[in-house]
């Protein structure tokens, strides 16, 4: 057997409906010891409380409550906004917005409301005396994302045609269409940044209040989270200096050196206190390219529809402001290239790294792959390993305390 591991954070898939007996089987076939299970909307929040709560699983899963950046703009500001007032309002692109797109769309949610329930939720689990950690997550800012023709990644019953276009030269005509079991094919349209912004910012607040760790997702925006981040904690520490949010995990982490340099720089630690640490954590998916990546499509296809529209160069911020050619690769334009993701890890303190896979338990869960979750971990270990020179036993050990240290418990 492999070393004994944690996924730092891990998901279910957006077509994953139910959990029932998901947690026996974790509890039963896992080798991985702990596994912060992002939630990423209204939807599969419930989801994964009922893993936390489940008897089986209770002790392997960590929460993870957040809203992510690709549902953000399911949820209104307003809650008596209009349906089309809202989406008009969030959406951002440079040609206009299907009528028929706008159908797919379902009744935005109030993000105040939403936000009152994820905090009682927080508060609940950690009253329980065997739940030590939450963590608030996933929440981030992404440039890139363009929203799928279904709506929503995980929208079951929306329809598109064969060549993707949401059915807008072709409404009355349903012989072509089909239901979304699959990724779907993504639209022109993305999340304007300002409700993003608000999005993010209102979760910071949260984990800010609860004092919890987040995990933050950044896509071609590393100086506006750094920013972001900073500020907030900077401008609430003169009224809490007691308060802050004690640990930032940026997941599947995909910036430059120099922005990485940025948070482990004694100007930034100097800035966040001693009692804010900030890790990086890299996943197979995303940051080894050229390893055998498990193919669980779904969140992690979507990925590569978005970075192949990408032209920018690796690492870099870019505006996004208009939808790119489906060119280019995973390599090139979402994650580090080879020498890139080498100098990066080089550059890193050991005590600030972390190891996660961004996939879904429940396919790896499914009564045929449980195995392949603790290959997908061990992977990106050796890689690090292979890069720090160290051995495989001391990786695991550094690794492992500095999982203990983002949650608290070092």
């Amino acid at each position: 057997m492999g070393p004994y591991l944690y996924d730092s954070h891990c998901h279910l898939s957006p077509y994953c409906l139910a959990v029932d007996g998901l947690g026996s089987t974790i509890d039963n076939d896992s080798s991985v010891c702990q596994m912060a299970l992002m939630s990423t909307n209204h939807f599969d929040m419930e989801l994964v409380l009922q893993l936390a709560r489940s008897s089986a699983s209770s002790q392997v899963i960590i929460p993870c409550i957040g809203v992510h950046p690709w549902y953000s703009h399911l949820f209104a500001a307003n809650g008596t906004v209009s349906h089309e007032d809202h989406y008009l309002g969030v959406i951002k692109s440079s040609e206009s917005i299907s009528p028929s797109f706008l159908q797919k769309l379902p009744a935005p949610v109030s993000f105040p409301s939403h936000m009152t329930r994820m905090e009682q939720q927080i508060t609940k689990l950690l009253q329980d005396g065997s739940r030590k950690v939450v963590i608030v997550g996933e929440i981030g800012i992404d440039k890139l994302f363009r929203i799928p023709w279904s709506g929503f990644l995980g929208n079951t019953e929306a329809r598109y045609n064969k060549t993707g276009d949401n059915d807008k030269d072709n409404e009355n005509n349903n012989s072509d269409t089909k239901i979304l079991t699959t990724v779907p094919p993504l639209s022109p349209y993305r999340v304007s940044m300002d409700h993003q912004l608000y999005i993010f910012k209102e979760q910071l607040a949260l984990a800010w209040r609860t004092q919890l760790p987040i995990s933050v997702h950044c896509v071609k925006a590393h100086g506006l989270i750094y920013d972001t981040i900073m500020e907030f904690i900077t401008s609430n520490k003169k009224h809490a200096p007691t308060t802050t949010i004690p640990a930032i995990c940026l997941h599947s982490y995909t910036g430059s050196v120099d922005s990485a340099k940025r948070w482990v720089s004694k100007k930034t630690r100097e800035k966040l206190g001693k009692k804010t640490k900030v890790f990086f954590s890299f996943s197979k998916v995303l940051n080894c390219p050229d390893s055998d990546i498990s193919e669980q499509g779904t969140g992690s296809d979507i990925s590569k529809q978005i970075i192949a529209s990408d032209t920018s160069k690796p690492g870099t911020d870019s505006d996004a402001s208009k939808p790119g050619t489906n060119s280019g690769s995973l390599k090139n334009c979402y994650s580090k290239s080879e020498t890139e993701f080498i100098k990066l890890v080089q550059m890193l303190p050991e005590d600030t790294i972390l190891i996660e896979t961004d996939l879904s338990i429940d396919k790896y869960y499914n009564g045929t792959n449980q195995s392949q979750h603790s290959c997908d971990l061990q992977a990106v270990l050796r890689q690090i390993c292979n890069i720090k020179g160290w051995s495989l036993d001391q990786g695991t050990t550094v690794l492992n305390d500095n999982w203990n240290k983002f949650k608290g418990e070092a």
